[in-house]
């Protein structure tokens, strides 16, 4: 196991997964709210514009003293002087430019994804929250969501299982499909969590309602 923690600070904007589910690496989990960041990106960005038109005037300068110096028409001193100038300035301006490089991947890592496919198992941030605590995403369909028992997880895979929604006596009853089943039952409910993927064609199958499940093993007439 691994813990994922953003590596800028700021406010979780969104979280795009839930406990159990499977996810693959590079794939995005939370965002932070990225305002503040993208603020500091312009400004670094700045910086290197003025940085960098102070560095070209100042390396116009030192060639113009050097090509004095070749005619007498200026010191020596001077023209060492105008040189040292141009360096700070090309030093400024290389210094500025780290910060632009900085300010950018800071915006990139208000995005926090997988570095590894995997299953998450724990979730420490909902969004509105100030924390550098892991959430892990996946975009996922419309689910049927059970808890079972655990002794009757173990073979769940293998059975035939439809639902219809509820407190609908017209309501058509469809094939659901297997999408995943939860690595571990729960500490306090000894139930394993099962998630099945509503269907696509089914009408009125939308997020908060609920759905008479019928589970039914291979080798039997009887579903529960």
């Amino acid at each position: 196991e691994s813990h994922l923690a953003f590596q800028a600070g700021g406010k979780m904007l969104e979280r795009l997964v839930q406990e159990g589910d499977h996810v693959r690496a590079g794939m995005p989990v939370a965002r932070l709210d990225p305002k503040d960041l993208r603020l500091a990106e312009q400004a670094a960005d700045q910086q290197v514009q003025a940085a960098r038109a102070d560095a070209d005037q100042s390396a116009s300068d030192a060639a113009r003293f050097t090509r004095l110096l070749a005619d007498g028409s200026v010191a020596a001193a001077d023209a060492e002087r105008q040189q040292a100038r141009a360096d700070a300035a090309a030093a400024r301006l290389a210094q500025a430019q780290a910060q632009l490089t900085l300010a950018r991947n800071r915006v990139a890592y208000a995005t926090l994804v997988a570095p590894f496919s995997g299953v998450v198992t724990a979730v420490r941030g909902e969004p509105g929250q100030v924390t550098p605590v892991f959430t892990l995403a996946r975009s996922a369909d419309i689910d049927v969501v059970i808890d079972l028992p655990e002794q009757l997880a173990e073979g769940v895979r293998d059975w035939r299982v439809t639902g219809r929604l509820a407190a609908d006596p017209e309501a058509v009853e469809h094939a659901l499909v297997l999408r995943e089943v939860a690595p571990a039952a729960s500490r306090t409910t000894r139930t394993v969590r099962v998630r099945y993927a509503a269907p696509a064609t089914g009408v009125g199958w939308t997020l908060g309602r609920s759905v008479d499940v019928r589970m039914e093993r291979p080798d039997s007439r009887d579903g529960a």
